[in-house]
Protein backbone atom coordinates (compact mmCIF):
# COMPACT_ATOMS: atom_id res chain seq x y z
CA UNK A 1 0.00 0.00 0.00
CA UNK A 2 1.31 3.45 -0.93
CA UNK A 3 1.93 5.86 1.97
CA UNK A 4 1.57 9.63 1.97
CA UNK A 5 2.50 12.11 4.69
CA UNK A 6 -0.40 13.81 6.40
CA UNK A 7 -0.64 17.02 8.42
CA UNK A 8 -3.76 16.21 10.42
CA UNK A 9 -4.06 19.72 11.94
CA UNK A 10 -6.05 21.09 14.86
CA UNK A 11 -9.44 20.95 13.12
CA UNK A 12 -9.20 17.33 12.02
CA UNK A 13 -8.20 16.30 15.53
CA UNK A 14 -11.16 18.07 17.13
CA UNK A 15 -14.26 19.73 15.66
CA UNK A 16 -13.79 18.17 12.20
CA UNK A 17 -12.71 14.68 13.20
CA UNK A 18 -15.39 13.44 10.82
CA UNK A 19 -13.22 14.78 8.00
CA UNK A 20 -10.26 12.81 9.33
CA UNK A 21 -12.36 9.63 9.32
CA UNK A 22 -13.62 10.39 5.81
CA UNK A 23 -10.12 11.10 4.49
CA UNK A 24 -8.50 8.06 6.04
CA UNK A 25 -11.23 5.63 4.97
CA UNK A 26 -11.39 7.09 1.47
CA UNK A 27 -7.64 6.84 0.92
CA UNK A 28 -7.62 3.31 2.29
CA UNK A 29 -10.17 2.39 -0.39
CA UNK A 30 -7.82 3.94 -2.93
CA UNK A 31 -4.91 1.79 -1.76
CA UNK A 32 -3.13 4.61 0.06
CA UNK A 33 -2.31 5.00 3.75
CA UNK A 34 -2.10 8.46 5.28
CA UNK A 35 0.75 8.73 7.80
CA UNK A 36 0.38 11.63 10.23
CA UNK A 37 3.38 13.74 11.27
CA UNK A 38 4.48 12.74 14.75
CA UNK A 39 4.66 15.53 17.36
CA UNK A 40 3.06 18.06 15.00
CA UNK A 41 2.06 21.53 16.19
CA UNK A 42 -0.53 24.13 15.21
CA UNK A 43 0.61 25.88 12.03
CA UNK A 44 -0.67 29.24 13.24
CA UNK A 45 -3.45 29.69 10.72
CA UNK A 46 -4.97 32.12 10.55
CA UNK A 47 -3.68 34.49 13.23
CA UNK A 48 0.07 33.89 13.78
CA UNK A 49 1.30 35.59 10.60
CA UNK A 50 -0.89 38.62 11.37
CA UNK A 51 0.70 38.87 14.82
CA UNK A 52 4.33 38.16 13.96
CA UNK A 53 5.62 37.33 10.48
CA UNK A 54 8.54 35.23 11.72
CA UNK A 55 6.28 33.23 14.05
CA UNK A 56 3.90 32.70 11.12
CA UNK A 57 6.75 31.01 9.23
CA UNK A 58 8.42 29.17 12.13
CA UNK A 59 5.28 27.32 13.24
CA UNK A 60 4.66 25.63 9.87
CA UNK A 61 8.42 25.21 9.34
CA UNK A 62 8.65 23.03 12.44
CA UNK A 63 6.01 20.72 10.96
CA UNK A 64 7.85 20.66 7.63
CA UNK A 65 11.09 19.78 9.42
CA UNK A 66 9.37 16.91 11.25
CA UNK A 67 7.85 15.64 7.99
CA UNK A 68 11.26 15.81 6.35
CA UNK A 69 12.87 13.99 9.27
CA UNK A 70 10.19 11.28 9.15
CA UNK A 71 10.45 10.87 5.37
CA UNK A 72 6.90 12.09 4.74
CA UNK A 73 7.07 13.56 1.26
CA UNK A 74 4.82 14.70 -0.36
CA UNK A 75 2.79 16.06 2.52
CA UNK A 76 -1.00 16.23 2.36
CA UNK A 77 -2.44 19.30 4.12
CA UNK A 78 -6.26 18.93 3.98
CA UNK A 79 -7.26 22.26 5.57
CA UNK A 80 -7.11 25.15 3.09
CA UNK A 81 -5.90 27.67 5.69
CA UNK A 82 -3.18 25.29 6.90
CA UNK A 83 -2.24 24.49 3.30
CA UNK A 84 -1.76 28.18 2.53
CA UNK A 85 0.44 28.74 5.57
CA UNK A 86 2.55 25.61 5.02
CA UNK A 87 2.96 26.33 1.31
CA UNK A 88 3.90 29.95 1.99
CA UNK A 89 6.50 28.95 4.58
CA UNK A 90 7.99 26.26 2.32
CA UNK A 91 8.20 28.67 -0.61
CA UNK A 92 9.76 31.56 1.33
CA UNK A 93 12.31 29.35 3.05
CA UNK A 94 13.25 27.69 -0.24
CA UNK A 95 13.97 31.09 -1.82
CA UNK A 96 16.16 32.55 0.95
CA UNK A 97 19.26 31.06 2.56
CA UNK A 98 19.22 33.81 5.18
CA UNK A 99 15.61 33.04 6.14
CA UNK A 100 16.37 29.31 6.20
CA UNK A 101 19.17 29.91 8.71
CA UNK A 102 17.00 32.17 10.86
CA UNK A 103 14.07 29.73 10.92
CA UNK A 104 16.34 26.76 11.67
CA UNK A 105 17.80 28.64 14.61
CA UNK A 106 14.28 29.14 15.98
CA UNK A 107 13.16 25.50 15.52
CA UNK A 108 16.47 23.95 16.66
CA UNK A 109 17.40 21.17 17.24
CA UNK A 110 15.19 20.50 14.20
CA UNK A 111 16.41 21.67 10.80
CA UNK A 112 14.37 22.12 7.66
CA UNK A 113 16.28 21.58 4.43
CA UNK A 114 13.47 22.58 2.05
CA UNK A 115 12.66 19.24 0.46
CA UNK A 116 9.02 18.69 1.44
CA UNK A 117 6.37 19.10 -1.27
CA UNK A 118 3.25 20.63 0.31
CA UNK A 119 0.11 19.38 -1.42
CA UNK A 120 -3.64 19.84 -0.96
CA UNK A 121 -6.26 17.11 -1.31
CA UNK A 122 -6.93 17.78 -5.00
CA UNK A 123 -3.24 17.69 -5.92
CA UNK A 124 -2.72 14.44 -4.01
CA UNK A 125 -5.71 12.76 -5.65
CA UNK A 126 -4.54 13.74 -9.13
CA UNK A 127 -0.76 13.36 -8.86
CA UNK A 128 -0.18 10.70 -6.20
CA UNK A 129 -3.31 8.52 -6.22
CA UNK A 130 -4.27 9.09 -9.85
CA UNK A 131 -7.41 8.81 -11.94
CA UNK A 132 -6.80 5.13 -12.72
CA UNK A 133 -6.84 4.18 -9.03
CA UNK A 134 -10.06 6.13 -8.43
CA UNK A 135 -11.74 4.44 -11.40
CA UNK A 136 -10.50 0.99 -10.34
CA UNK A 137 -11.83 1.50 -6.81
CA UNK A 138 -15.27 2.61 -8.00
CA UNK A 139 -18.01 0.22 -6.87
CA UNK A 140 -20.95 2.64 -6.91
CA UNK A 141 -21.92 5.30 -9.42
CA UNK A 142 -23.30 8.56 -8.06
CA UNK A 143 -26.02 8.42 -10.69
CA UNK A 144 -25.89 12.01 -11.86
CA UNK A 145 -26.17 13.61 -8.40
CA UNK A 146 -26.18 17.37 -9.01
CA UNK A 147 -23.37 18.90 -6.99
CA UNK A 148 -21.70 22.29 -6.60
CA UNK A 149 -17.92 22.30 -6.12
CA UNK A 150 -16.78 24.78 -3.49
CA UNK A 151 -13.04 25.53 -3.43
CA UNK A 152 -13.25 28.51 -1.11
CA UNK A 153 -11.16 31.67 -1.19
CA UNK A 154 -7.86 30.15 0.04
CA UNK A 155 -7.20 26.97 -1.89
CA UNK A 156 -6.20 28.37 -5.29
CA UNK A 157 -4.97 31.78 -4.15
CA UNK A 158 -1.83 31.43 -2.05
CA UNK A 159 -0.13 34.83 -2.60
CA UNK A 160 3.13 34.71 -4.55
CA UNK A 161 2.94 30.99 -5.28
CA UNK A 162 1.83 29.41 -8.55
CA UNK A 163 -1.57 27.72 -8.21
CA UNK A 164 -2.15 24.04 -8.98
CA UNK A 165 -5.33 25.04 -10.85
CA UNK A 166 -6.91 28.14 -12.35
CA UNK A 167 -7.15 30.67 -9.52
CA UNK A 168 -10.61 31.98 -10.38
CA UNK A 169 -12.17 29.07 -12.26
CA UNK A 170 -10.61 25.82 -11.02
CA UNK A 171 -11.89 22.55 -12.50
CA UNK A 172 -9.94 19.75 -10.82
CA UNK A 173 -12.71 18.90 -8.32
CA UNK A 174 -15.34 18.81 -11.05
CA UNK A 175 -13.29 16.32 -13.06
CA UNK A 176 -12.87 14.04 -10.05
CA UNK A 177 -16.59 14.05 -9.31
CA UNK A 178 -17.46 13.35 -12.94
CA UNK A 179 -15.31 10.22 -12.75
CA UNK A 180 -17.55 8.78 -10.04
CA UNK A 181 -20.82 9.68 -11.76
CA UNK A 182 -21.78 13.03 -10.24
CA UNK A 183 -22.95 16.00 -12.31
CA UNK A 184 -21.07 19.15 -11.23
CA UNK A 185 -23.01 22.34 -11.96
CA UNK A 186 -21.43 25.62 -12.99
CA UNK A 187 -21.88 28.43 -10.50
CA UNK A 188 -20.20 31.81 -9.79
CA UNK A 189 -19.37 31.27 -6.11
CA UNK A 190 -16.91 28.37 -6.25
CA UNK A 191 -13.99 30.55 -5.06
CA UNK A 192 -15.95 33.15 -3.08
CA UNK A 193 -15.42 33.54 0.65
CA UNK A 194 -17.99 31.76 2.84
CA UNK A 195 -17.07 33.88 5.87
CA UNK A 196 -15.69 31.08 8.03
CA UNK A 197 -13.12 33.50 9.46
CA UNK A 198 -15.95 35.77 10.62
CA UNK A 199 -18.07 33.05 12.20
CA UNK A 200 -16.99 33.92 15.75
CA UNK A 201 -16.21 37.65 15.47
CA UNK A 202 -19.01 38.78 13.15
CA UNK A 203 -21.51 35.96 12.69
CA UNK A 204 -24.07 38.00 10.66
CA UNK A 205 -21.46 38.61 7.94
CA UNK A 206 -20.71 34.91 7.78
CA UNK A 207 -24.41 34.03 7.53
CA UNK A 208 -24.98 36.64 4.82
CA UNK A 209 -22.09 35.33 2.69
CA UNK A 210 -23.41 31.77 2.97
CA UNK A 211 -27.03 32.74 2.35
CA UNK A 212 -26.34 33.98 -1.18
CA UNK A 213 -24.67 30.64 -1.92
CA UNK A 214 -27.66 28.65 -0.66
CA UNK A 215 -30.02 30.79 -2.75
CA UNK A 216 -27.94 30.14 -5.87
CA UNK A 217 -27.78 26.43 -5.04
CA UNK A 218 -31.58 26.26 -4.87
CA UNK A 219 -31.92 28.26 -8.09
CA UNK A 220 -29.62 25.83 -9.91
CA UNK A 221 -31.33 22.72 -8.53
CA UNK A 222 -28.21 21.51 -6.71
CA UNK A 223 -28.62 18.52 -4.44
CA UNK A 224 -25.36 18.96 -2.54
CA UNK A 225 -22.33 21.18 -2.04
CA UNK A 226 -18.88 19.58 -2.02
CA UNK A 227 -15.97 21.14 -0.10
CA UNK A 228 -12.37 20.21 0.69
CA UNK A 229 -11.73 22.37 3.77
CA UNK A 230 -13.01 21.62 7.30
CA UNK A 231 -13.62 25.29 8.09
CA UNK A 232 -15.62 25.87 4.91
CA UNK A 233 -17.63 22.65 5.27
CA UNK A 234 -18.55 23.43 8.86
CA UNK A 235 -19.48 27.02 8.08
CA UNK A 236 -21.68 26.12 5.10
CA UNK A 237 -23.33 23.36 7.12
CA UNK A 238 -23.91 25.29 10.36
CA UNK A 239 -25.26 28.47 8.75
CA UNK A 240 -27.91 26.52 6.85
CA UNK A 241 -29.11 25.13 10.15
CA UNK A 242 -29.19 28.64 11.65
CA UNK A 243 -31.25 30.03 8.78
CA UNK A 244 -33.66 27.08 8.87
CA UNK A 245 -34.32 27.74 12.57
CA UNK A 246 -34.29 31.54 12.58
CA UNK A 247 -35.99 32.32 9.24
CA UNK A 248 -37.70 29.04 8.38
CA UNK A 249 -35.49 29.08 5.28
CA UNK A 250 -36.07 26.23 2.82
CA UNK A 251 -32.43 25.13 2.76
CA UNK A 252 -31.67 21.44 3.10
CA UNK A 253 -28.55 21.02 1.00
CA UNK A 254 -26.00 18.54 2.44
CA UNK A 255 -22.42 19.77 2.46
CA UNK A 256 -20.08 16.87 1.76
CA UNK A 257 -16.35 16.58 1.86
CA UNK A 258 -14.95 15.43 -1.47
CA UNK A 259 -13.64 12.32 0.26
CA UNK A 260 -17.17 11.44 1.46
CA UNK A 261 -18.33 10.97 -2.12
CA UNK A 262 -15.16 9.35 -3.48
CA UNK A 263 -15.16 7.05 -0.46
CA UNK A 264 -18.82 6.10 -0.95
CA UNK A 265 -18.13 5.42 -4.63
CA UNK A 266 -15.33 3.11 -3.54
CA UNK A 267 -17.60 1.19 -1.16
CA UNK A 268 -16.62 2.83 2.14
CA UNK A 269 -19.15 2.39 4.96
CA UNK A 270 -18.85 5.56 7.02
CA UNK A 271 -21.74 4.61 9.30
CA UNK A 272 -24.51 6.75 10.78
CA UNK A 273 -22.20 8.18 13.43
CA UNK A 274 -20.35 10.23 10.80
CA UNK A 275 -23.52 11.50 9.11
CA UNK A 276 -25.08 12.48 12.46
CA UNK A 277 -22.24 14.98 12.93
CA UNK A 278 -23.58 17.02 10.02
CA UNK A 279 -26.14 19.74 10.70
CA UNK A 280 -27.85 18.99 7.38
CA UNK A 281 -28.29 15.22 7.45
CA UNK A 282 -27.32 13.78 4.05
CA UNK A 283 -28.82 10.32 4.54
CA UNK A 284 -32.10 11.05 2.73
CA UNK A 285 -30.16 12.19 -0.35
CA UNK A 286 -27.75 9.26 -0.14
CA UNK A 287 -30.66 6.81 0.10
CA UNK A 288 -32.06 8.20 -3.16
CA UNK A 289 -28.85 7.14 -4.87
CA UNK A 290 -28.57 3.80 -3.00
CA UNK A 291 -25.51 5.06 -1.14
CA UNK A 292 -26.84 4.74 2.43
Amino acid sequence: MKTIGYYKSCSLNASSNDYARSLEMCFSRLGTQLVPIEDWNCCGASSAHATNELLGLALPARNLALAEQQGLNPLLVPCSACYTRMLTAADKIRKSDALTAEINEIIAPLRYMGTVQVRNILEILWTEVGADAILRARKHDLGGMKVLCYYGCYLTRTPGVASFDNREDPRSMERLLQMIGAEPLDWPYKTDCCGAGFSLIDAPVSVQLCEKMYDMALELGAEAIVATCPLCQTNLDVNQDKLRKEKSAPYKIPVFYLTDLIGLSGGADFGNKLWRKRFIDPRELLSRYALA
